[in-house]
């Protein structure tokens, strides 16, 4: 055995792949046991392991030793500035070659046709890119954040390594999210000979952005791309050069066709910013929906607007698949004429990603009191994803109910929160006069401080519908259920990974808004966890589950979780304040209360910083039920965690109701 590691030792000195194919032959299987158990599998599949083992050490190995050696060699330099080129190569060159070969890699050791191979790919690969290459979520993350606080991509000489934004995750997703506009500009053909004339050019060399753009340029000049309008330093300049990012006006005149683009720099708080940009006007209509086609059609210079005509009938949608980085406002006619659109059976005729931008924006302008978008616009256009199910359209409205996820379960918003609910029940009829209460809350400006005050009007003015008296009743279609009723509350062997995320996101929210289905499957799938924990496994991703089902259990179920919790067989102390939190979920009054006291009485069972802790998690679900609060505070020093003083008690129940009656309860005490 000695003689046998010696003679390995020695060839894979010799021969360094030898070691890398042995150790991916032994991780890649590892690998896939690890996913099958944080997936729940009951028995492991050693076939599907060994699969692994063979691509893993047959295939992923020499390939990505090859690329890793190509690599060093283009940039030798062990810098920042080296390591960030080399992963963004990789993630358009190297990422998306290994991504085929391992659909097709894997289907062809299960013995599958050739044609079955390759319809895995087609079928397989463009999902799973897009989660991976995350264009839409950086784009709208990026959009958030830049909005003054953040330095230009471009290092200035005034900078200093002091200022911490200098190195901000979202400088560096930006800078990514520009050359990707650049990449859409010229043609992906160009783009790349650019990138391999100018890593060609400076491989054993320092450079600087010009140089790229110089390269690029270059390309581009020996193309057929149309250019004569601009130049991509001059474009870019305006880009890495400059902090934030344009709001780009689109008006219409509905009697001749004529279209007007306008630029302005986002700015808040009366600031006066006067950036302007080269900015690329990818534009489709209702008459040509060609999305596909990303190089300009005009160029938004600086120093002017531009007009063209069109039919005076058709919406305009700009920024094609989102290429560009900045966000497109439209007169309220053309907003009303997507929307419509988005609701009938060609919808798909818009590319996903415009079709996630056009919520995105509509929301931000809402958020930044547009006058000209009402909230009734907003709930029509999202109404449309009843037909939806592409998790990249879903993708803004997730980030909105988790954005406002606390304010909207305000009970004084319990008629926004009903509207919700009955849109993931499928069906609700609004009359005006429910419409005109859910505007009626001006009693909560007292409770509210400036902040939270500004987030919940926002909310109102998302649901106000009083300026629409003509309407005799609103119809809101329920994107939800729907959604759940096409991809299944269950997960299926040939889920892509975009499925998968949608399924757990819906389940999720649906869940939160106190979806029928949603508990009862939930409900079941913890029952049979606490049955048999080693068995029915619940994945990472669906750890929703654990309070999810215990919203409606009964206390013998809630006894099997405080049984399990109090096991202390947890592996991490995540996972324990998972259990612990888990517990304050049941909304049956009486296990609450049942809870109080045992956390209370029984020290034995809980220290004080569990006392603590499940204290908080029961206040922050529960303060708002009358019958916890009274006990509550009928029983406040009894119930006391030693470690929170009077003052910390009395601010973490505050913090959590928000009716006169409850705070008045409070001053009692």
């Amino acid at each position: 055995m000695r003689i046998i590691f010696v003679k390995f030792r020695e060839i894979s000195q010799k021969y360094p792949i030898v070691r890398g194919m042995a150790s991916y032959s032994i991780i890649w299987p590892i690998g896939n046991f690890l996913q099958q158990k944080i997936t729940g599998k009951e028995e492991f599949n050693y076939m599907e392991a060994v699969r692994f083992s063979l691509y893993g050490g047959l295939y992923v190995a020499p390939t990505l030793y090859c690329w890793l050696k190509c690599a060093s060699r283009f940039w030798p330099k062990a810098d920042l500035k080296s390591a960030i080129t080399k992963a963004l190569i990789e993630q358009v060159t190297y990422g998306p070659a290994a991504m085929c070969s391992f659909f097709f890699g894997m289907s062809l050791l299960e013995l599958k046709p050739v044609s079955e191979c390759i319809d895995e790919v087609k079928i397989k690969f463009w999902p799973t890119y897009k989660v991976n290459f995350l264009i839409m979520g950086f784009n709208q993350y990026c959009l958030l954040q830049d909005i003054g606080s953040l330095n230009s991509v471009t290092l200035k000489l005034n900078n200093t390594l002091e200022d911490y934004s200098l190195f901000s995750t979202e400088v560096y997703v930006k800078a990514p999210i520009l050359l990707r506009m650049l990449h859409s500009t010229i043609t992906a053909e160009v783009f790349q000979k650019g990138l391999i004339k100018y890593l060609a050019t400076y491989q054993f060399k320092s450079t600087t952005p010009d140089d790229l753009w110089s390269t690029m340029q270059s390309a581009l000049d020996e193309s057929n791309v149309p250019h004569k309008d601009y130049k991509i330093k001059g474009v870019m300049d305006t880009w890495m050069n400059q902090d934030r990012y344009p709001i780009v006006n689109v008006k219409k005149n509905y009697e001749t066709g004529e279209v007007t683009i306008s630029q302005i720099c986002f700015q808040r708080f009366n600031e006066t910013v006067t950036n302007k940009w080269w900015i690329p006007v990818t534009f489709a209509t209702q008459s040509n929906p060609n999305f596909s086609n990303t190089v300009p059609r005009h160029w938004l210079r600086p120093d002017q607007n531009i007009s063209f005509t069109i039919n005076s009938n058709d919406w305009i949608i700009v920024n094609l698949q989102q290429t560009g980085y900045y966000r497109v406002n439209y007169d309220i006619r053309n907003w009303y004429k997507i929307s419509n659109y988005l609701h009938s059976g060609k919808y798909k005729n818009i590319h996903v990603f415009n079709r996630a931008q056009i919520i995105n924006d509509a929301f931000f302008f809402i958020m930044e009191e547009n006058k000209e978008i009402s909230g009734y616009l907003f709930i029509n256009i999202i109404s449309y994803l009843s037909q939806e199910t592409d998790y990249m359209a879903w993708y803004p409205l997730f980030r909105i109910i988790t954005r406002f996820k606390k304010t909207l379960l305000l009970p004084g918003l319990e008629n926004i929160k009903y509207l919700l609910v009955s849109i993931i029940n499928n069906h609700y009829q609004f009359d005006i006069v429910e419409l005109t209460v859910i505007s009626q809350f001006s009693h909560f400006k007292t409770v509210f401080n400036n902040v939270l005050f500004h987030f919940y009007t926002s909310i109102l003015r998302i649901f106000s519908f009083s300026f629409l008296p003509q309407i005799n009743c609103i119809s809101i279609k329920v994107p939800l259920e729907l959604l759940l009723q096409k991809i299944g509350y269950e997960e299926n062997p040939h889920d892509d990974d975009l499925t998968i995320v949608t399924r757990v996101d819906v389940l999720k929210f649906a869940c939160i808004f106190g979806h029928v289905n949603c508990k009862t499957m939930a409900a079941i799938k913890l029952s049979k966890y606490l049955e048999n924990p080693r068995i029915y496994k619940i994945p990472q991703w669906q750890k929703f589950v654990y309070c999810s089902g215990l919203m409606t259990a009964n206390k013998a179920t809630w006894d099997k979780m405080l049984k399990l919790y109090l096991k202390k067989t947890y592996k991490t102390e995540k996972y324990q304040k998972k259990l612990l939190k888990s517990l304050s979920c049941a909304e049956n009054p009486d296990i609450i209360i049942n809870y109080l006291n045992i956390t209370a009485f029984n020290t034995s069972l809980f220290h004080d910083k569990e006392h603590s802790l499940a204290f908080m998690y029961i206040i922050e679900n529960h303060a708002r039920n009358d019958l916890i609060l009274d006990y509550v505070l009928n029983n406040f020093e009894i119930i006391k965690p030693k470690s929170l003083t009077t003052n910390v008690m009395i601010t973490l129940i505050l913090s959590n109701i928000y009716s006169d009656e409850q705070i008045d309860k409070v001053n009692f005490i």
